[in-house]
């Protein structure tokens, strides 16, 4: 079986304590060894490729429940190929496969596309964060909420990456649904197939409006929902 390698791996996944229970530390030893060796496998269930995008300017729970959503597409893909423990009964051949096919489940990721501050400014009409402030607060909610490192790149247009690489999933909101179905529609053209799309609902504020970045800038809310000034009629 021919090998290829990729940059995604078992770290990606924070698992030490499942890991511990059903292996033993030779077997995680492998399995680590396996992936760092061989990180996307041919006739292996590979984990899938998730994309979600956008500006991510003072970061809320909308924001938050868009990238939970895409990173729990891999987990769950991630899940489903997960092997039980390792039978004492078997034979050491089989014991290999399954921990090579277990490295192998570890190579989902999700590539996040953060736009470039002219992007930005151009969209919003109003002061947006920059971007390396904006990368730095999605780097940090990503390794405190998943405890692992976010691919992120940024985009100079609505398309970002996904004219040219593959995903399985894009995630979106009600907001940047039209935006998935123009990306299909342009992957068709160059023959490519289409990516799933998956669209999230709102996330409501206290007074079940949409929680909005431009809502939390005017004072409105804050970036749980909740009400901070209320409109005098």
């Amino acid at each position: 079986m021919k090998i290829r390698t990729s940059t995604t791996g078992f770290k990606r996944f924070s698992d030490e304590v499942t890991m511990n229970k059903r292996f033993t530390p030779l077997e995680i030893t492998k399995i680590r060894r396996r992936d760092k060796e061989n990180k996307s496998l041919t006739g292996f269930n590979v984990s899938k490729k998730v994309v979600a995008g956008g500006t991510f300017d003072i970061l809320h729970e909308g924001h938050k429940a868009l990238l939970r959503k895409a990173y729990g597409l891999v987990e769950e893909d991630k899940s489903s190929s997960s092997p039980t423990e390792l039978s004492p009964r078997e034979s050491e051949g089989k014991k290999e496969a399954r921990l090579f096919d277990f490295a192998a489940a570890r190579a989902g990721e999700v590539l996040i596309g953060l736009t470039s501050d002219a992007m930005a400014r151009k969209w919003k009409r109003r002061k947006i964060e920059d971007f390396k402030y904006r990368k730095k607060e999605l780097e940090s909610f990503v390794k405190k909420e998943f405890n692992i490192k976010p691919k992120i790149v940024k985009i100079e247009d609505k398309f970002g990456p996904t004219l040219k690489e593959d995903f399985d999933y894009i995630v979106v909101s009600p907001e940047t649904y039209k935006t998935a179905l123009l990306i299909n529609k342009e992957r068709q053209k160059r023959n490519k197939k289409s990516i799933k799309i998956v669209k999230i609902n709102f996330t409501l504020a206290k007074d079940k409006k949409p929680i909005f970045s431009t809502r939390i800038f005017k004072g409105e809310i804050d970036r749980d929902g909740n009400l901070l000034r209320y409109k005098v009629c």
